[in-house]
């Protein structure tokens, strides 16, 4: 492998303890091979404040970033989503890519439909796959980074929805 920098990109979908039936929350989240992290993209199907932010960037009290993104509809994770994800972290302002990373991704079709395989050679990446079956023995967002996240997530939900 070259000098380029190893970027994991994980889902997840984090149960909340008050949301209305129908109600979906998505997140993508991804760290880099040194264990830094890129602000999590949180997918919606409600309206919130920090979705209707100019730049949808939410920051907590302690000074943690995240993009909030409304989708009306939503329903499971997709090429849109994954689509939304990219641009977010190749904002010109905060391009995270722009050093032509290595990117693992799990196996969701959405990563890997004919346009978003376009968006991935047009920002310089090289994709690697995980296998469907590898949950937590060879993705190391299960359950790690995942289970940290929903925790954290819920708690952040229980203090201000």
């Amino acid at each position: 492998m070259d000098s380029a920098p190893l970027l994991f990109l994980c889902r997840g979908q984090p149960s909340l303890w008050d949301s209305e039936p129908g109600e979906k929350h998505i997140v993508y989240e991804a760290f880099t091979g040194d264990g830094s992290c890129l602000p999590p993209v949180i997918f919606t199907t409600q309206e919130t404040e920090a979705s209707t932010e100019p730049d949808g960037l939410f920051r907590d009290e302690k000074g943690n970033e995240a993009y909030v993104v409304y989708i009306p509809g939503l329903g499971a994770p997709s090429a849109k989503s994954t689509a939304v994800w990219l641009e977010k972290m190749t904002d010109r302002r905060t391009n995270y890519f722009g050093d032509h990373p290595h990117v693992v991704l799990d196996s969701l079709y959405g990563h890997f439909t004919k346009v978003m395989l376009g968006d991935w050679e047009n920002i310089g990446a090289t994709l690697h796959r995980l296998p469907a079956a590898s949950r937590k023995w060879l993705n190391p967002c299960e359950p790690s980074i995942n289970g940290e996240m929903r925790r954290e997530f819920t708690r952040l939900q229980q203090l201000d929805r």
